[in-house]
């Protein structure tokens, strides 16, 4: 009911907790508001008591929130945003710019470079705006754009003749006009195998090269400033180069003799190698804690090293059933994405060696190139079929821009799938995917293998001669 005070001059609220009148000599308890505090466009707030003996089903109705958050988070997932076609070949190569989070480069095995503005779409076509050159005759085998963002690197594979570093000018307006690189770099003897931008220095680069140096260049100049030879026993192909983050003197590379190399360029030679099971395809770093590489591997698996420690493993991220071609780092740091020959795109928590989500599509074939954008809410992936693709980070977050309360509520389903989804009904909602017959017979037949492979080796320790630790447990008489 309303109230007049007479000593202020407001009207305010009354809600009375037993009745309006009370038996004689009873107090009653009030709540009053003034309407001064509420404004009119402020929706209704309800008063809780939230003391948990008045609520003995709160966590069964928690559960139930959590069960119907899952289930509409499924139900909600479009992870694909767009499909963009242009490339007459495979996209091999694939880098965004550093400080534009639209606009993207892309080479294909043709020899064809191309600069995508996602952000901007042609009248009636529905497609990007895009500015291609061919400037090589073969294979583009990398890409890279220097740290402030002027200048676009890319590197083709071949013999010392076909093989070349070209260095573009990136597009700053429309993406129109003609388009011809403004250098040309090349070895004495053999092809390039990867090519990298310094993240510190704005002229310098670095490539690899096919018969194993690495070499360090200056865009001023013609001729590397260092070189540095890359293994000391036998010739191995340099297939991937990665500047390290934060320190301008370190490089990660990937070698075809299985091994994945740190090279210091104040020295000449490598300060740590480690050789992997089968050939590593691709290396990313921890953009927050650039102590940590992850590394794409043959094996279908990708593996996490702390290069303080680089002959141990510090997490295997397993699912894909073909070797994995690529690996990509969010900004944050707090996941990263592979992409593999089956033709899927796999998000990983660092944390977890299982995926937690995996993107597919009919068409879409062997995936060469994932790369995470600036902002860390999309996924861009380049694939044998020629087409660029975009992809949200988390399948289904909305695209449009939200309200307060709707930031608020899908906050809360967030929380409430978190802290709930070790639970058996919610985990079998969140962990549900839809895969190809081809792929899922592809994953049976590999835990099959898996497993008879576990089982074929506990027998030979089982039945077999002594192990060494076995042998010094019985020797000290731990084990009788």
């Amino acid at each position: 009911m309303d109230r007049f005070d007479p000593c202020t001059g407001e009207r305010s609220k009354q809600c009375l907790s037993v009745a309006e009148h009370g038996p004689a000599g009873m107090r009653v308890h009030c709540l009053t508001r003034s309407e001064r505090e509420l404004k009119e466009t402020a929706v209704a707030s309800t008063v809780r008591n939230l003391d948990p003996v008045i609520h003995p089903f709160e966590r069964a109705r928690e559960y139930k929130r959590a069960l119907n958050a899952a289930k509409i988070e499924r139900v909600l997932a479009r992870p694909l945003v767009s499909a963009h076609e242009g490339h007459a070949d495979g996209i091999y190569s694939l880098v965004t710019h550093p400080r534009r989070l639209a606009d993207v480069a892309t080479a294909s095995g043709d020899g064809e470079v191309r600069v995508w503005r996602l952000s901007q779409r042609t009248a009636g076509s529905g497609e990007s705006l895009v500015r291609s050159r061919s400037g090589h005759t073969q294979l583009v085998c990398g890409l890279a754009a220097t740290c402030d963002g002027r200048f676009l690197l890319s590197a083709s594979q071949g013999d010392s003749v076909s093989s070349v570093v070209q260095l573009w000018r990136w597009p700053v307006g429309p993406l129109t006009g003609t388009w011809t690189p403004v250098g040309s770099y090349r070895r004495l003897s053999g092809g390039f195998g990867d090519v990298t931008a310094s993240p510190q220095q704005a002229t310098v680069f670095a490539t690899g090269a096919e018969d194993g140096w690495l070499e360090i260049w200056d865009y001023h100049r013609s001729e590397p400033l260092l070189r540095v030879w890359s293994h000391e026993q036998m010739s191995a192909s340099v297939n991937c180069l990665r500047y390290h983050p934060s320190e301008a003197m370190l490089l990660a590379a990937c070698l075809t003799s299985r091994d994945i190399a740190l090279y210091d360029t104040r020295q000449q030679s490598a300060l740590a190698r480690h050789r992997l099971p089968m050939r590593c395809n691709d290396a990313a770093w921890n953009p927050m804690e650039p102590f940590q590489l992850a590394v794409a591997c043959d094996d279908h698996d990708a593996y996490l090293f702390d290069i303080r420690r680089l002959d141990r493993v510090r997490q295997v991220y397993r699912g894909h059933v073909g070797p994995v071609l690529c690996v990509s780092y969010a900004p944050t740091g707090h996941e990263l994405c592979t992409g593999s020959y089956d033709g899927t795109v796999r998000i990983f928590d660092r944390r977890e060696g299982a995926s937690r989500d995996i993107y597919h599509t009919k068409r879409m074939q062997h995936v060469f190139r994932v790369q995470y954008t600036g902002d860390a809410r999309f996924i861009l992936s380049a694939s044998d079929d020629g087409d660029l693709r975009v992809w949200k980070s988390s399948a289904a977050d909305p695209l449009r821009q939200l309200l307060v309360r709707e930031k608020r509520s899908l906050q809360y389903a967030r929380k409430l799938r978190e802290r709930h989804r070790y639970l058996p009904q919610v985990r079998r909602v969140l962990q549900s995917r839809f895969l190809p017959r081809r792929l899922h017979s592809a994953a049976q037949q590999k835990r099959e293998e898996v497993a008879s492979r576990r089982r074929k080796e506990a027998q030979r320790q089982r039945q077999g001669a002594p192990t060494k630790l076995h042998a010094r447990a019985n020797a000290s008489g731990a084990l009788q």
